[in-house]
């Protein structure tokens, strides 16, 4: 029996969501130290998406070969007791058949929240990055010359393991909400989410692409430059890396 888990976390606590050598504060780490608590036995998780340090999420997912049975509901309210408050269960469900969190994942979703207000309340700060006097309209245009298969070589932080930097993304646009006010505020605070939408993704390449797309509001990366970088894979200009707190893994998709 299988085990496919829904968690949400706040990012800013761990060392990013994959287990490290030591004892290194990681999401993953957290989630088997309360499952070896649980089932008095070594539990290994795997995640959709290896989110990195200071990253949160609202959709992730992880799998895992349950020890032995346990009925769905008792597994969440149990796992969740043993759980620090940054991290929570959303769902859990079981599958007879071998479930991987990676492998069959057939896309992934991210959101990236930023403010056109600098002063946005004290609550939302650990999560938007605040962009003043940001145009939305022309952000928009930088981001969607992303959208397709692309080479991404650019647009990463590289790694030794990493081979492929093609990538496919089925969507890069911007919507605004409001969802995020408390009662106590006296003003409409609009964040402004940027969704990508996308099989896979290389190490930091979100954050490279809201980096690069800021930057050539400011006339330091243009159009043509981005166009460029995406048929030969060559980075010909520079830009700041997005920080990490306005990324979200909201999602990942499944065929069943």
């Amino acid at each position: 029996m299988y085990a496919k888990v829904t968690i949400a976390y706040d990012g800013n606590p761990f060392y990013g969501f994959q287990k490290q050598v030591g004892s290194i504060y990681t999401v993953a780490g957290c989630i088997e130290e309360a499952l070896l608590k649980l089932f008095k036995q070594p539990v290994t998780v795997i995640g959709a998406g290896r989110t990195d340090r200071g990253v949160h999420a609202t959709g992730q997912v992880i799998g895992f070969e349950l020890p032995f049975s346990i009925e769905a509901n008792a597994l969440k309210k149990a796992l969740g007791s043993l759980l620090p408050e940054s991290i929570s269960i959303v769902n859990v469900c079981y599958q007879l058949k071998r479930f991987h969190a990676i492998q069959d994942a057939t896309a992934r979703e991210y959101h990236y929240c930023l403010s056109s207000n600098e002063d946005v309340p004290i609550y939302l700060k650990p999560y938007v990055v605040c962009v003043p006097g940001i145009d939305i309209e022309a952000l928009n245009k930088s981001l969607s010359l992303f959208c397709g298969e692309h080479n991404f070589a650019a647009f990463c932080s590289h790694r030794k393991e990493m081979f492929d930097t093609r990538c496919l993304l089925y969507d890069v646009s911007i919507k605004a909400t409001t969802q995020l006010i408390l009662p106590f505020d006296h003003k409409e605070n609009y964040i402004y989410a940027v969704r990508f939408l996308g099989r896979s993704f290389l190490y930091k390449m979100i954050r490279h692409l809201v980096g690069a797309s800021l930057a050539s509001l400011q006339y330091k990366v243009s159009h043509k430059d981005i166009k460029t970088m995406l048929e030969t894979g060559k980075r010909i200009k520079n830009w700041s890396v997005a920080p990490a707190k306005g990324l979200f893994l909201t999602a990942v998709h499944y065929e069943t």
